[in-house]
């Protein structure tokens, strides 16, 4: 291992020259730890024929020398010692090194830096793809706007990573687009010999040191070199062993910045650009190498968990959950409302991994994710605009499209078409549509909503619910075993008319049972008016009727489980569970095959011939009667209920954000589409921006 006094710099520059390439040099002074760590690391992943300058700026512990011979002795590199006379800091050893590499690309790394495998060759493709590239930076997690996973500030390893590991699923992330920086980060840079040729070294104002990097890079792209960075490298970066972290340091760094920035009077505002924007070609590298250490960000949307677990509810925690079980997520942020209900509270304490975040609580992280997800349809521009401020990247489930069709679900004209748009918006500006079935998927090309959408996914629902253990309780029904069950709302196309007309052909040939309707009456779009004129009609068969219009998971559970026979009428649905509910409560539905039913119901099953409900009649009487016949329907819905699980939901989820995540951003579509929907939208944005 030669080392060089300083009468050899002239002969050093052709002795390290035997190699064409770039060439290697470490700066270091003291810090014996730090260069037995960033020379092991060298030697271990940099080709043998790449020399290796260490440039020792007149170093005070003695052991430095031993330590570097140490290392450096059986290895197969040319690694050259030059040992400057006297200590004048990180900026003369630079310069220093740069005349003895004079026509040499050189690549400066802080005695504080590992690296892992390729990481040369990879900065050498990204200094080629152009020969106006004046620097070339690495991704590190300790290297302000090229931080990782911290973006724009210093941060720890992820936990359990090696450094070879964070190297190869960075590098194996990597699309290889490599941004212009406004600046090169100095731990781990590349330096041209071109730009050193027309701009000089570093600027001996700014010895020892802090900033020399920075004004060089700016001076190079002031006459047209540019500033890259090797998104395929990622190296590890300890920081503070080049100048310390005391006061004076502190002072130092204050006047070189002062000095910087009366040079360069637009260089703050390119630097707090590129630390800021949201999606620019820098913040897609470091949310691209983030995500490949430790796993995609994502929020849920949550807002709508409220006291009561209803289907909706229960999507949005199941699919929260399932979220959690993968790798490639990060811990998964539930947003709840601030009153978290216990249900949510109890998944949360079975689920490390899911975060709960009550909105109006104080959020000292001010994230912003990768991506949010919304289990269920838009309904409002502000949820629209809340989406677009927590991630670049927006995911909605739709669920179906029935409210978009029909004015009547609504108070006024202004209010469905004021839905319409929403919806609208949501298809122009969200990133990803997951829909429940092919069918829902197909009436939204249709309405020509997904001409301009690329990212999309058929998810069905699961079936195998973990969120919450549930034991039916009887609670208040007051009803015997062995009635008739219709379950959901009273929305018109629920057809619950359908069940009462059935109900009397049944009581007329001996049905002793009651009807049990169970569900809510939505203000409008009901069919109340024609249920209660029907009843009115037939006041015998009303006493018979029994109605429950609020009813708990668990008596929902219970009144499953005992009916007798559950009527599920509906002629629309994005997808239908309660066909399947009831057969895995163990009992048989006479269910029609409408819609997306027709899609996920199994062939073999007993359906309603017709939408005449006298011609169901004898099915009707059959599935509940027949105990063989009974059995073998329930199983077939239990058989097909199988294959409907929340993994694959979130699978299919995971998809699709990837899908979303690697294209370019709908976030300028959203703009457009939120100033569509009313000034209203627009104070809002100023209020939140403020």
């Amino acid at each position: 291992m030669p080392v060089l006094s300083t009468c050899e710099l002239a002969v050093a520059g052709g002795h390290l020259s035997e190699v064409g390439g770039p060439i290697v040099v470490v700066p270091v002074f003291d810090a014996v730890d730090d260069v037995r760590s960033c020379l092991a690391s060298l030697l271990a992943h940099t080709d043998a024929r790449r020399p290796i300058l260490v440039v020792d700026d007149a170093s005070t512990d003695p052991s430095l020398a031993d330590t570097i011979a140490a290392v450096a002795d059986g290895a197969d590199h040319h690694v050259v010692v030059y040992r400057r006379p006297v200590n004048a800091g990180f900026v003369a050893a630079c310069n220093d090194a740069f005349h003895i590499c004079t026509g040499r690309d050189v690549v400066i790394v802080n005695s504080d830096v590992e690296v892992g495998a390729e990481w040369l060759e990879r900065m050498v493709a990204a200094a080629h793809t152009s020969n106006t590239v004046a620097t070339v930076s690495t991704l590190t997690n300790h290297g302000t706007i090229v931080s990782v996973p911290e973006r724009n500030r210093p941060g720890a390893m992820p936990e359990g990573l090696s450094v070879d590991e964070a190297s190869r699923r960075v590098a194996a992330a990597a699309k290889r687009s490599y941004p212009v920086l406004p600046t090169g980060i100095g731990h781990c840079l590349l330096v041209t010999s071109a730009a050193r040729e027309v701009v000089g070294g570093f600027d001996e104002v700014f010895a020892p040191g802090y900033g020399e990097e920075v004004d060089f890079c700016l001076r190079a792209a002031s006459v047209g070199f540019i500033n890259v960075l090797a998104d395929d490298v990622f190296v590890h970066h300890r920081g503070g062993s080049s100048f310390g972290t005391n006061e004076s340091t502190r002072a130092l760094q204050v006047a070189h910045e002062q000095i910087v920035n009366d040079r360069h009077p637009n260089y703050a505002a390119s630097v707090g650009w590129a630390a800021s924007a949201p999606r620019s070609p820098l913040a897609e590298v470091v949310a691209r190498a983030r995500r490949a250490l430790v796993g995609t960000s994502v929020a849920i949307d949550g807002l709508c968990l409220g006291p009561i677990l209803t289907g909706t509810q229960r999507t949005v925690l199941e699919v929260a959950i399932a979220l959690t079980r993968y790798d490639s997520i990060d811990d998964v942020h539930l947003f709840v409302p601030e009153v978290v209900p216990g249900y949510v509270a109890r998944a949360a304490a079975m689920h490390p991994r899911l975060v709960l975040r009550p909105r109006g609580a104080p959020d000292a992280e001010r994230r912003v994710f990768d991506v949010v997800v919304r289990p269920y349809q838009l309904t409002s521009a502000s949820q629209l605009q809340w989406m677009r401020s927590t991630a670049p990247v927006s995911v909605v489930m739709q669920l179906d499209l029935i409210a978009y069709h029909n004015p009547s679900y609504f108070r006024s004209a202004h209010e469905w078409r004021s839905y319409r748009k929403v919806t609208e918006a949501a298809f122009d500006a969200v990133d990803g549509f997951a829909f429940i079935s092919e069918h829902s998927l197909r009436e939204a090309e249709r309405e020509g909503l997904l001409q301009r959408q690329h990212h999309r996914q058929v998810t069905y629902c699961g079936l195998d619910h973990e969120s919450q253990p549930i034991v039916p309780e009887r609670g208040t029904m007051e009803v015997e075993p062995g009635f008739l069950l219709v379950l959901g709302t009273s929305f018109a196309h629920k057809n619950r008319l359908y069940a009462l007309e059935l109900f009397g052909h049944l009581v007329a040939r001996g049905f002793d049972r009651e009807l049990v309707l169970a569900g809510p009456t939505p203000t409008n779009g009901n069919s109340q008016a024609e249920e209660l004129a029907w009843l009115e009609a037939h006041p015998e068969l009303a006493l018979r009727v029994v109605q429950h219009e609020f009813v708990s998971e668990e008596e929902r559970l219970w009144l499953l489980g005992q009916a007798g026979l559950v009527v599920y009428p509906t002629l629309t649905e994005g997808f239908g569970l309660v066909a399947f509910e009831a057969a895995l409560a163990g009992s048989p539905t006479l269910t029609t095959r409408q819609a997306a039913l027709d899609e996920v119901l199994p062939r073999g099953l007993a359906t309603m011939p017709t939408l005449r409900p006298a011609d169901s009649v004898t099915l009707a009487e059959r599935l509940p009667g027949d105990p063989v016949f009974r059995e073998q329907q329930v199983e077939i819905l239990r058989a097909a209920a199988s294959a409907f699980r929340w993994r694959d939901a979130a699978e299919g989820l995971i998809d699709l954000i990837d899908r979303s995540l690697d294209a370019p951003s709908q976030l300028e579509r959203l703009d457009v589409a939120l100033r569509a929907l009313g000034g209203d939208v627009l104070s809002r944005k100023r209020e939140l921006r403020r």
